[in-house]
């Protein structure tokens, strides 16, 4: 293989959704050191890369859609996984199986954009000088579907004694 295969490459790699930028490059090394006539002072940069996709009316662009394909064998794991966790679940007591999330709440959220006049030089908003105080509450759940009390977190260095009562 030579480098002129390299367009032939890139199309089964298109085909097989791996359009990595790292995978063009490393399979292009790869090319030029299994090549019998090879190069000594070959380098593959992000302007290499950048002509190459151009020269053969290729385009780099953002991923949009992430796919993921589930397995061939999808139903029979779901299914031993189903029959484990029943045999799990006689040995464990459910009831004692906790699910916890702790998630940020923010007391004021100012937005980063805001409608001004055209061609104004500064953009100007008031706020409540509280955007970066937040707290954080821990959720929990059992496994046997009941719902805790939520666990308020306060951010301080000194403790509040209303909140500690």
């Amino acid at each position: 293989m030579v480098v002129a295969d390299m367009p032939a490459i890139l199309n089964l790699m298109w085909n097989k959704q791996n359009r990595c930028a790292s995978n063009v490059k490393r399979s292009s090394q790869s090319l030029v050191r299994s090549s019998p006539t090879r190069q000594q002072n070959y380098s593959v940069s992000v302007g290499w890369l950048s002509s190459f996709l151009h020269r053969h009316r290729f385009v780099y662009r953002r991923v949009t859609t992430t796919a993921q394909k589930p397995p061939e064998n999808y139903a029979e794991a779901v299914a031993k996984f189903i029959v484990h966790l029943e045999q799990r679940g006689k040995a464990v007591k459910f009831d004692e199986v906790f699910a916890m999330d702790e998630t940020a709440v923010w007391f004021d959220c100012p937005s980063s954009r805001c409608i001004d006049s055209i061609g104004a030089k500064d953009v100007t908003i008031v706020t409540t000088v509280h955007e970066k105080m937040r707290i954080t509450v821990c959720l929990t759940a059992r496994s046997d579907r009941k719902k805790l009390i939520p666990y308020v977190l306060v951010d301080r260095k000194r403790p509040i004694s209303k909140i500690e009562k």
